[in-house]
């Protein structure tokens, strides 16, 4: 049982729940330090550390959120790290912060002319960015999305909150889980007049999820799995053959007469009449030897009869 446990162990420690990204301006360039670092960020919205979360007033859909989110509940001091998915029904899940804001941050967060870039990580070793800006009056775009310019000491109008939506795709491969995403959006809320202390900036991350429905076979895992079925089947065969090798009186377990290791020095099997004669005699001397296995008989019937005709050699 100590390979499966193994096996989901490595699996729950390769699972990578978060979602790469940040905000930069427009006119930064796309090299390769810059994908460097959008792929080493964990999205933390706009970098305030006084959000918490407002959850809903109802245990059923509570239960659908992923617990870290949940803990974010009444933490301040540190980022928060967007992660996903829960298990909702619907397969989409809502981050609802609200941050409080001091004179600083409530400059800090009145961004023109930014765009979001997050990690598509559609394969392992993917370095493909994805990208939506991060949409004010104040700018002008192209037809394709691109912001061209922003006249931001042209107007009065102030940052209080955003909606993005990141449609998310979920990855496995050689036992490693992770998360990337294919498109987002952002839709923002601004205000004629500045948000003041202690009042709160809101950002809402909607995450559009596809589910894994189905396991997906690569080679690596169907190593493992042929390594347990042999590891099982190795087992089974050794707690329930009683047999042993003719030429040196090893226990069998796959093969049959012969072990692997005789067969592999070409070790020749004894005269099949003495063989014969040697146990008749000690039938006959000693009776029927009793089975040195570890099983019940009905067990040990079954799988000499079913299994051993199959897989011994």
């Amino acid at each position: 049982l100590l390979f499966p446990v193994l096996l989901w162990i490595a699996a729950v420690v390769a699972q990578d729940l978060s979602i790469y990204g940040k905000f930069n301006i427009y006119t930064a360039d796309v090299d390769d330090q810059e994908i460097d670092s959008v792929y080493s960020s964990c999205f933390r919205g706009m970098e305030l550390v006084t959000c918490s979360p407002v959850l809903v007033d109802d245990d059923f859909a509570l239960d659908y959120l992923l617990e870290y989110y949940k803990s974010l509940e009444g933490v301040t001091g540190q980022y928060y790290c967007v992660q996903c998915c829960g298990t909702p029904p619907n397969h989409i899940d809502t981050w609802d912060m609200y941050c409080t804001v001091s004179d600083a941050t409530n400059n800090a967060v009145n961004l023109f002319g930014y765009e979001l870039r997050v990690a598509r990580k559609s394969y392992q070793g993917d370095r493909s960015i994805v990208r939506c800006p991060l949409r004010r009056s104040a700018c002008t775009y192209d037809d394709e999305g691109n912001t061209v310019s922003c006249k931001q000491f042209e107007t009065f109008t102030y940052l209080t909150g955003y909606t993005l939506t990141l449609w998310v795709e979920q990855y496995n491969e050689n036992f490693k889980y992770w998360n990337g995403v294919s498109k987002c959006e952002i839709v923002t809320q601004e205000s004629n007049f500045s948000l003041v202390s202690p009042e709160k900036f809101r950002e809402t991350i909607v995450l559009i999820h596809t589910p894994l429905n189905s396991v997906q076979w690569d080679n690596f895992k169907i190593l493992c799995v042929l390594v347990f079925v042999i590891f099982i089947l190795y087992g089974v065969c050794y707690c329930t053959r009683s047999s042993r090798c003719l030429y040196c009186q090893q226990k069998l377990v796959f093969c049959v007469r012969l072990c692997y290791k005789c067969r592999i020095v070409g070790a020749e099997l004894p005269d099949p009449d003495l063989i014969k004669a040697l146990e008749e005699k000690g039938e006959r001397i000693q009776g029927e030897p009793p089975d040195n296995v570890f099983a019940p008989k009905t067990i040990i019937e079954f799988f000499r009869e079913r299994v051993m005709g199959v897989f011994c050699c």
